[in-house]
This record gives C-alpha cells, sequence and structure tokens, in this order.
C-alpha cells in the first residue's frame, strides 16, 4: 500500500495554485501543458521532459515550473544550449544523466540520444541527426 496522492488530488493543487496567481488563458494552458508532462515523469512513463519558452515568457514559465515540479515532488534546472535555455524537470534518480547530458548539450548524436532517452523516446526512434535537418532559428 502507498500513501502518495494520486493524480487527481495533484492536479487539482496545481490548478488552483496556478490560478491564484494568474488566471489568463496563457498562464492557465501553459500550467497544464506542464501538469501533463509532470505527471509523465512522476508516474514513471519517462525519466524527465524538457521545454524551451521564449526569452520574453522565460520568468513566468520559470514561475509555473517551480510550482508544478513542487507539487509533484520533481528537480528542475536549466541547461544553457546553442539553440537557447532548456528547462529540464526529472526526478532525482535522473541526476546523472542530466549531468551528462550537460556535457553533450550541442547539436550532437550523443546530446539528441540522450535528450531522447530521457524523454521516454523508444531507442529506434530516437533522431540522432535532428540537428542536420532544420535552419538555425530559435
Amino acid at each position: 500500500m502507498t500513501q502518495q496522492p494520486t493524480c487527481g488530488p495533484l492536479f487539482r493543487k496545481a490548478f488552483d495554485t496556478l490560478q491564484e496567481i494568474d488566471d489568463s488563458p496563457l498562464h492557465m494552458f501553459s500550467g497544464g501543458h506542464l501538469v501533463g508532462q509532470a505527471e509523465k515523469v512522476w508516474l514513471g512513463a519517462c525519466s524527465a521532459f524538457m521545454c524551451r519558452p521564449t526569452e520574453d515568457e522565460f520568468a513566468a514559465f520559470i514561475l509555473r515550473v517551480k510550482i508544478i515540479s513542487g507539487i509533484y515532488g520533481l528537480i528542475w534546472s536549466i541547461l544553457d544550449t546553442t539553440k537557447g535555455r532548456e528547462i529540464w524537470v526529472y526526478k532525482e534518480n535522473t541526476i546523472p544523466l542530466i549531468n551528462i547530458l550537460r556535457l553533450h548539450n550541442g547539436d550532437n548524436p550523443t546530446g539528441h540520444f540522450i535528450r531522447g532517452i530521457l524523454c521516454g523516446v523508444p531507442t529506434c526512434d530516437i533522431d540522432v541527426a535532428f540537428h542536420t535537418r532544420y535552419k538555425d532559428v530559435h
């Protein structure tokens, strides 16, 4: 038996907390997206998730990440990359992989492979040449 809360009460707590801060559609929609991603990590469907908000939305986004990761008992950190700042959210046991990602955070096959593993992509579906297929835009 576990005494952990189920997803419903955690979702409600997140919704209520976010709504108290800012009930604008963008804030609530973004918060809902973060809750969905946090639930996947919390339930073990994947080890982590990553978001890269625009710089003008970054501070408000970080506030939502802090709230949601706190409710779900997850850790978050910022990873500076050549494409901008990424926010990673994960369980404590994922710290070693996040640290490896920090060493391979550029556009390279190893970095894409680690990102795929962290995000729960089946290994046969990870696109390690992703960086060769897009234009340099943020």
